[in-house]
């Protein structure tokens, strides 16, 4: 696992199990669900995703893990960030949705695949939104 990643797992738990404001059974929640996200951002870095949208992803859902206080919640949390196209437009499923991670699933499923321009155009906007720089140097 990248250096950086592994420093941020590390201060999660850390700080979540040193929170005297928590319960044992919240502390233990959050944790584990530190260590799924762990698990799921380890495939992503084996794909050879960029890396700096892998820390996004740790940054975004960390957040929501550090506010959440119920299984349900880690669940919602913990699901792989996807939208519906419904009626020509894209929808997020909930409030956890992270753009980094839907970017990520459109670099895996896109190459060689024939898709819409509707895909296409989504993919392209949140390359542009996610990777400002990279879309700028890539004249996009």
């Amino acid at each position: 696992m990248m250096i950086m990643l592994e420093f941020k797992f590390l201060k999660a738990i850390t700080y979540t199990s040193l929170d005297e404001s928590l319960s044992d059974a919240i502390k233990h929640l959050r944790v584990e669900a530190f260590r799924k996200l762990r698990g799921i951002l380890s495939l992503y870095e084996q794909k050879e995703f960029y890396k700096e949208l892998i820390e996004k992803i740790w940054d975004k859902k960390a957040e929501f893990i550090n506010e959440a206080t119920s299984a349900r919640e880690i669940d919602e949390i913990l699901k792989v960030s996807l939208p519906i196209y419904n009626y020509g437009n894209w929808q997020t499923k909930t409030q956890y949705h992270v753009e980094e991670e839907e970017l990520l699933m459109w670099a895996h499923t896109t190459p060689g695949a024939k898709v819409s321009s509707e895909a296409s155009a989504r993919y392209l906007e949140l390359f542009k939104r996610c990777l400002p720089e990279v879309a700028t140097r890539l004249e996009l």
